[in-house]
């Protein structure tokens, strides 16, 4: 039933289409305790296995780690080769990181609570990476506090990066416009945060002057008749002289 909330919703077995959550339980499909089980992110919830860290974890979670492929759009989870990852620590250590949570308030996991060892092995941590945090804190020179603002850090880099915007002739993200000083810090954690939409950022007209350039003289508008004519046109009349045309 997990799985199913991760992929679109219930499968009703009378209609052939997925319901949300609330609307099965409703229709009786299920008895009240499945449904706070259901409604609850907790240890009954986690039937997969992820075989990089080893743990149980809910099916969105095994989701959130995949890749899609650029081909057939289907999505891939990524393993190291031979079912598991070549990372290797005490477990001590393991359990140090399993046992520190970050709250996150912005970004894709907005609003979810992760496991620091859960971080270290989504896809926005590279194994290298992650063994260099790993024996950094084992050799006392990174605090557990360190590393959790360096992988926070990681993250909102990355998502900067993943919100575009049209420009001239690419997508500009959210990043190179703070960069570029074409917004600023505020408006910036504001995008991170997903307390404004693309759509705001682009609209503002500041912001679109840049991306999109202003409009440019493509005409001219004889001010006695009113007639409005190409640039070419008012050349070809005599209104504009070759010179002053091939300028515009």
């Amino acid at each position: 039933l997990e799985a199913q909330i991760a992929t679109g919703g219930i499968i009703d077995p009378i209609n052939s289409h997925r319901v949300p959550l609330n609307i099965a339980y409703r229709l009786g499909y299920f008895d009240e305790e499945i449904n706070q089980v259901l409604s609850n992110s907790t240890d009954d919830t986690k039937g997969f296995f992820d075989p990089e860290t080893k743990e149980n974890i809910t099916y969105s979670q095994l989701k959130e780690k995949c890749v899609k492929d650029s081909n057939t759009r289907l999505l891939l989870l990524p393993l190291l080769g031979n079912g598991s990852s070549s990372f290797r620590t005490d477990e001590q250590t393991e359990n140090t990181f399993k046992k520190q949570t970050v709250n996150f308030k912005s970004g894709k996991y907005k609003g979810k609570t992760l496991t620091v060892w859960e971080i270290l092995f989504s896809k926005y941590i590279t194994e290298e990476k992650r063994t260099q945090l790993v024996n950094q804190y084992k050799s006392r020179v990174l605090t557990m506090e360190s590393i959790i603002e360096i992988i926070t850090m990681i993250i909102e880099e990355i998502d900067s990066k993943t919100e575009k915007f049209r420009g001239l002739r690419k997508q500009v993200s959210a990043s190179e416009l703070y960069e570029s000083k074409i917004i600023t810090k505020d408006m910036f954690n504001k995008i991170i945060e997903g307390n404004v939409s693309t759509d705001d950022i682009t609209n503002n007209k500041s912001v679109q002057n840049y991306l999109q350039g202003t409009n440019c003289i493509e005409g001219v508008i004889i001010q006695s008749s009113k007639q409005k004519m190409s640039i070419y046109q008012a050349m070809r009349k005599g209104i504009l002289t070759p010179g002053t045309a091939l300028v515009l």
